[in-house]
């Protein structure tokens, strides 16, 4: 029989089940009985159940004994100590510091009055031992998933009609989906929560896509105009594609899955990698497309390096001031020196630091050669007050135009700039 790595919840013992619930009880703020944990994140508790799952089927494994004792008593230097040779064995560095900060994260919920000073040491240990990857070799141009997307549904509309394999709508979504999250490298979770009904405004002149605080790891709204060159794109997944795909269920899920369900964040994943290592032979995950954004962006256009921030929805002045440092070891210096110094003296910058995210005016992506149509005069730019002039009762209340959609139209076409300059590694190599 298997032994489990990760010990279900419904074994856990009930001492470490009373635990969790009194860190996560949400209580009264005017008699402080909320929990440590109350105002954590769904998706950071997962995160930290799901490394103490990890410990506790360590410790059911090798110190069955301790199980029997208080949650708090469990965790000592012995056993987290075989915990992270444990997890050495089986893991990548970055993989094990994130799981032993998950555990010190868990054991500041299950006992807030303890000294876990040795435990944060050993975690800030492991955090600086754990270099991530040079992932710059498995990164694709933004240009080329772009044309790749568009190949995609193009060669879909030529097979024969759904078959019930439904292969044909398959290539159309999965094209679709490679075309959007080019233009728009948001999340899988964003992706994921994407629905027809809510997060889809239609007006005269075309579609917005919107996304909810709810729906962004930076809890701020966001919003994209799909390009005047995918549109029929668009509107052919939503008339044709998608209701094969639905079927019966009449789900409002954007993504529609080949048994007729919604796609979730992981399903996006592998579809995307699977999509990018058939065509390229690149390891490229769903992640990848935020950073060859940023990457791209900043090799072929530093003086644009501003937009960076607002594209991949970082807040924080130190995820800005990372991604325009790398700007000048990409021979941007120059260029993007500039565009630093007002960034940091502009009040608007200011007003982003205190969490006041004004509207901005946001463009379309300019895509046109790629589609060998002749290019514009100009690019199609979109004011704040036309923006707020689209918006439906549904969406108003909440829906912003964020400067991501500015940096959106920027990535492709600073990509498709320097697709003609050498490179010092082969992006499709």
């Amino acid at each position: 029989m298997r032994t489990l790595k990760h010990l279900p919840e419904n074994e856990w013992p009930e001492a470490d089940r009373q635990a969790f619930r009194a860190a996560y009880e949400p209580g009264d703020i005017f008699d402080e009985t909320a929990g440590p944990g109350a105002h954590l994140a769904e998706s950071s508790r997962k995160a930290i159940k799901f490394a103490y799952r990890r410990w506790l089927g360590f410790l059911k494994a090798n110190y069955a004994d301790d199980l029997s004792t208080a949650p708090p008593e469990r965790i000592t230097p012995e056993p987290v100590r075989a915990f992270i040779e444990h997890l050495s064995a089986q893991m990548k560095p970055t993989s094990v510091a994130i799981t032993v900060a998950h555990l010190y994260f868990a054991a500041r919920l299950i006992a807030p009055t303890t000294d876990w000073a040795w435990l944060r040491s050993v975690k800030s240990r492991l955090e600086c031992l754990a270099r991530p990857e040079d992932r710059f070799d498995r990164l694709v141009p933004p240009v080329e998933t772009l044309d790749h997307g568009i190949e995609l549904m193009d060669t879909a509309l030529t097979l024969s009609p759904s078959d019930g394999h439904k292969q044909r709508e398959i290539q159309y979504r999965d094209g679709l989906l490679l075309a959007l999250v080019t233009i728009w490298p948001i999340r899988r979770r964003g992706l994921a929560a994407l629905t027809v009904s809510r997060h889809l405004e239609f007006d005269d002149g075309g579609v917005n896509i919107l996304l909810y605080p709810s729906d962004a790891k930076a809890k701020r709204a966001e919003s994209v105009r799909v390009p005047e060159q995918l549109l029929p794109y668009l509107t052919r997944y939503l008339k044709e594609i998608r209701p094969l795909l639905v079927g019966r269920s009449c789900h409002d899920g954007f993504w529609g899955s080949f048994r007729g369900r919604p796609l979730i964040a992981g399903r996006l994943y592998d579809i995307v990698r699977a999509r990018i290592l058939a065509k390229f032979g690149k390891n490229m995950c769903l992640h990848d497309f935020r950073r060859a954004a940023a990457t791209f962006l900043a090799m072929d256009a530093p003086e644009m390096i501003g937009l960076i921030s607002g594209v991949l929805q970082h807040a924080s002045a130190r995820r800005r001031a990372a991604l325009q440092s790398f700007a000048f070891d990409a021979g941007g210096s120059a260029l993007c020196g500039t565009s630093i110094q007002c960034e940091e003296q502009t009040p608007a910058a200011r007003n982003q630091e205190r969490g006041i995210v004004p509207c901005a005016p946001s463009f379309m992506p300019d895509i046109h050669l790629i589609f060998s149509l002749p290019p514009r005069s100009r690019i199609k730019s979109v004011s704040a007050e036309s923006a707020s002039s689209r918006r439906t009762g549904q969406s108003s209340m909440s829906m912003q135009t964020t400067r991501s959609a500015a940096a959106a139209s920027v990535i492709v076409h600073a990509c498709r700039r320097s697709s003609n300059k050498p490179r010092k590694a082969s992006s499709t190599a």
